[in-house]
Order: C-alpha cells, then sequence, then structure tokens
C-alpha cells in the first residue's frame, strides 16, 4: 500500500491526553408530536438509527407517517453523510415504541421495543402482533439486512411489560431485558423469538428497574439500574434504607440464575444507567449519584448540589474495583455508554443543565436558559477523561445513544426541544421533542497547549522506503510514537534514525508524539492512499 503523509509544522508541544471530536454531519426530525431517536453500529460497520415518531416527518429525505399515534422505525444510514440508505416502519393505532437493536451474526437486526395496547393489530411489514384490549407488550422483531421485517414475537403474560433493552449472544440467542409492575425480567429467546427461559427480580419498595445490560464473554448478561426498598435476584439481595434508590449491577448466568449483585449508593438518589463488559469478563458502569455515594471501599462525593456523574469498574465475580466521579457542578444525567472496538475507550451521553460543568480539566457551553444540553465524554478504560464536548440549543437537548465504528468514529442520536447547533450543523426544531443522529471524528488540531519549546522540527515520508523521516532534529534526540486517532499505538522510534510506516496501516489521521524528558512535541499526519 502506497501512502502519501501531508504534514502541520510543528510548533508548540500540545497535550494529547485529551482529544476533541467535531461534527462531520448531523440531522434532525420532527413533526408536532413526539419523537426520539437511538443509534447502533454493527459489526460490520452499518449505522442504523432507530426509535419512535408521530405525524408526519422528513427524516433527511425519507418521509416518514405513521397511523397512530406514534409507530416505531429502523433506519439504514450510510455512515459517511447520514443519508438515508432503507427504512422499516411498525404501524399501530395506538404506540408502538423502538428502544434497542442487537445484531446476529446472519447480519439480521433484532429490534425491541413496547406497543400500548388498545385493541388493533401491530403491523411489523407482512407480520403482525395481535392486539389486546388494554396494557402494555413488550416486543422482539427481526430485520433483514436489506430492511425487511423478518418475524415478531411479543411477551404474553398476565402483568403488563415493556421491553427497553436487547442482546445477542454467542449462539445467536436473543435477550430481551424488561420491567413488569414493579421488577425487571429478562427472557432469552430462540430462534423467531421462541421463549426458553425467564428470570426476575422483585423489591417490596416502589421499583426495581433496569436501565442498562451487556452479553459478558461467558454468554451470561450483566444488568444495571437502580432499585428502593430490598430487591431480590434469586438467592441474592439488595437492601435499600431511606428513601431514595440505590445503583446495582448483577450477573445472570447463560442458563437464567442470578450469580450475584453489587450496591452502590448512599444518602441520595443513584442510579446505573449503562454498562459495557470487556474481552476479559471485566464491567464498566456509568450512572449519576448526589450527595455522597460508596462503591465497595470508594466513596464519592459530588461536585455541588446537583446530580454529578460517575463511572466504575468491578471484576467478574461483582468486586468494585475503582470508581470515579465526572465532577461536574451541573446537573448531569447519564443514558448511554460504549466501548470502542479495541476495548480501551468509552464514551458516554447523556445532558447537563442549570450550571456550567468542567470534565476533566475541559469546561463545556454554557446551559441557556439552565436548559438541557447533550454532552458526549470519552473515558480510559483507566478512568482518565480522554474528551468532552457540550452542544444544544434553546431547548431541552439529551443524547440517548452513542456508538463506535471500527476505526473509532462516534455515533449519537437522542432529542431537542428546539432549534440546535451541533458544530457547523443547524437543526431546524419542529415540536417538542424532536429526533436528532450525527457522527463526531477526531479533530486533534483543538488539542490543549502546554506552552513552546525551543527549535523545529519536521518529518516527511520517503514512499519509496516506506519510511518516515525527521529533519531539523540534529542534536536533539526525541522518543517518537505514532498512534492513530483514537489513541492506538502505531510504531515507536526516535529521531537519531528512520521510522518504518507499518504497511497495514490505513488513511486517516496519526499523531507522531515526539518527548524529551518533560518536553512533548505532538505532530498531525494526515495519511492518504
Amino acid at each position: 500500500m502506497k501512502l502519501l503523509l501531508a504534514l502541520l509544522s510543528l510548533t508548540c508541544g500540545l497535550q494529547m491526553d485529551a482529544q476533541t471530536r467535531t461534527w462531520s454531519w448531523a440531522w434532525g426530525a420532527g413533526s408536532v408530536g413526539y419523537e426520539e431517536a437511538y443509534v447502533a453500529v454493527a459489526p460490520g460497520g452499518a449505522v442504523h438509527v432507530y426509535g419512535s415518531f408521530s405525524n408526519t416527518l422528513d427524516a433527511n429525505g425519507a418521509t416518514l407517517t405513521s397511523i397512530g399515534e406514534s409507530d416505531g422505525f429502523v433506519q439504514e444510514l450510510d455512515p459517511d453523510d447520514g443519508s438515508v440508505l432503507w427504512t422499516a416502519m411498525a404501524h399501530h393505532t395506538g404506540n408502538v415504541y423502538v428502544y434497542d437493536v442487537a445484531y446476529r451474526s446472519t447480519g439480521e437486526l433484532v429490534v425491541c421495543g413496547t406497543v400500548e395496547h388498545n385493541g388493533g393489530t401491530v403491523q411489523f411489514g407482512t407480520h403482525t402482533l395481535a392486539g389486546q384490549q388494554f396494557g402494555t407488550q413488550a416486543f422482539v422483531a427481526g430485520v433483514s439486512a436489506t430492511g425487511q421485517w423478518s418475524w415478531v414475537s411479543g411477551i404474553a403474560g398476565a402483568v403488563s411489560t415493556s421491553g427497553f433493552h436487547v442482546e445477542v449472544d454467542a449462539n445467536d440467542n436473543v435477550l430481551l431485558g424488561c420491567s413488569y409492575g414493579t421488577g425487571l425480567a429478562v427472557y432469552r429467546l430462540t430462534g423467531q423469538g421462541q421463549q426458553s427461559w425467564q428470570a426476575v427480580a422483585t423489591t417490596t419498595g416502589s421499583s426495581v428497574d433496569l436501565y442498562g445490560m451487556d452479553v459478558l464473554p461467558s454468554g451470561d448478561l450483566v444488568v444495571t439500574g437502580r432499585c428502593y426498598g430490598t430487591g431480590t435476584f434469586g438467592t441474592h439481595s439488595v437492601v435499600v434504607g431511606g428513601i431514595y434508590y440505590d445503583a446495582f449491577v448483577a450477573r445472570l448466568s447463560a442458563v437464567g440464575q442470578w450469580q450475584w449483585v453489587a450496591q452502590a449508593g448512599g444518602s441520595h438518589w443513584d442510579k446505573g444507567f449503562a454498562v459495557c463488559a470487556d474481552a476479559v469478563g471485566d464491567v464498566y458502569v456509568a450512572g449519576t449519584f448526589r450527595n455522597t455515594a460508596d462503591f465497595g471501599t470508594t466513596s464519592l462525593t459530588a461536585t455541588g448540589s446537583n446530580n454529578d456523574g460517575w463511572l466504575a469498574k468491578l471484576d467478574g465475580n461483582g468486586q468494585w474495583l475503582w470508581a470515579v466521579q465526572m465532577g461536574s457542578v451541573a446537573y448531569m444525567e447519564v443514558y448511554a455508554m460504549a466501548m470502542n472496538a479495541t476495548g480501551e475507550r468509552l464514551a458516554i451521553t447523556g445532558s447537563y443543565a442549570f450550571n456550567t460543568p468542567t470534565i476533566g480539566g475541559i469546561t463545556l457551553p454554557a446551559p441557556p436558559n439552565a436548559q438541557n444540553e447533550i454532552h458526549v465524554l470519552e473515558y480510559s478504560t483507566a478512568g482518565e477523561v480522554l474528551g468532552a464536548l457540550g452542544a444544544g440549543g434553546t431547548g431541552g437537548d439529551r443524547g440517548y445513544a452513542v456508538a463506535y465504528n471500527a476505526v473509532g468514529a462516534l455515533f449519537v442520536a437522542g432529542v431537542n426541544g428546539a432549534d440546535m447547533q451541533l458544530g457547523a450543523h443547524a437543526l431546524t426544531g419542529v415540536g417538542t421533542p424532536d429526533l436528532w443522529v450525527g457522527r463526531l471524528d477526531a479533530d486533534l488540531s483543538t488539542s490543549v497547549a502546554m506552552g513552546t519549546t525551543e527549535g523545529q522540527g519536521t518529518l516527511y515520508y520517503d514512499p519509496a522506503q516506506q519510511q518516515i523521516r525527521f529533519k531539523g532534529f540534529e542534536g536533539s534526540l526525541w522518543q517518537v510514537e505514532l498512534t492513530d486517532a483514537v489513541g492506538k499505538r502505531l510504531a515507536t522510534g526516535s529521531t537519531s534514525n528512520t521510522m518504518a510506516v507499518p504497511d497495514a496501516l490505513a488513511a486517516g489521521l496519526v499523531l507522531a508524539t515526539l518527548t524529551r524528558g518533560e518536553e512533548r512535541r505532538t505532530m498531525r499526519i494526515a495519511l492518504l492512499r
């Protein structure tokens, strides 16, 4: 592979612990009714936006029209520009909501959500879900890689259910996370929605709620949420005193048996909102707390009197390893988290309000009129802040979902309450709220300056030898590290020698970081095929 190297001169040292991102594209859609959107990325790189809408809206050139109050939808987008490739809609004379998707190895999407019944039949293409006279019903459905509904199955039972989360295990079984009454339930389904087992958690209090889940390498499931009262997970329990909720994390075996439950919290509202499992079975959880909260032996104290955010790590046995707070004086909410393909980064999205937050030394824009703004944060899996941004408008804006693709781009979706600005992209508010989706790419030119260092230096690429050569560093030995745009190390060397460019290195932004003692310099490099 032949690469051309475009250079930017090196004039100052840069701190690359913090990475900023810019919106490559973004679009919104709305009507006079209610809309919301979520986003996911398939293992092969396909990007899907999904959610619910009412009335008629223009989704980036694709016209969607509901037949009832709210219909559900799934769309595949071109990841490069956000254009709509296909749309699948679920119609109902009442409300049908799509909340999550997962991917089978066949390329099929598994979609979950909730129907608010009023007697009418729910239509998923040529497939139907029978109507009920009242109540809510969780469902799962299949969508082919070309956008055709392939099957649908509803969860039947005496107690109304709502389906919020879905995962697919290594054997292509479906794991559906639901609420029912004051409890939660996880269903395992095979094939086209045939139920094989059900596991429940109950509470003596007002509710035990499931907000996030992920599949472990073993095939077990880890879930997080909040609990009030005494929550019972099989033979394990969470006891919450007082009048507030505590966060919990629980592990469910591949055969439907609760293995353990871990509790975190303190003197106020504490919630676990999102969870990711890594390749070795460790668990990362994000949520919010107020006042003080304990995570095993780690105690956190919120910055200010509002909700603060937290990120924590547990081992596969449910032991808290560490916990860090976001340290925000704003009112923080966390709604979703994703891990990148190499297991080195975590992206978190949600909202903030009332005050101006500073996350890891990065100050986000002030929320206008104390309204919610969107936040997108990136952490290392050691709990270090790598980047943070805020965006929005004068209405209530939220990030509901975030996902990485294989090359480290971030896709984010949610709702906005009025006109909203995402970088250079102006989104027009139509109703309250509207839906939006966008892509974030690394922008290395806005890193935080640490001050100048003496001397100048450049590097250039020798295509004949596939080497990086250094000029202007005579008498100054610098150690060199080449990393990609998401911080993955590609090669190391020094300015005293040439540096081989890895043959498999893809096009895109690359960093050359030069270190000499306490000094550091960083050069942005654009590698082009």
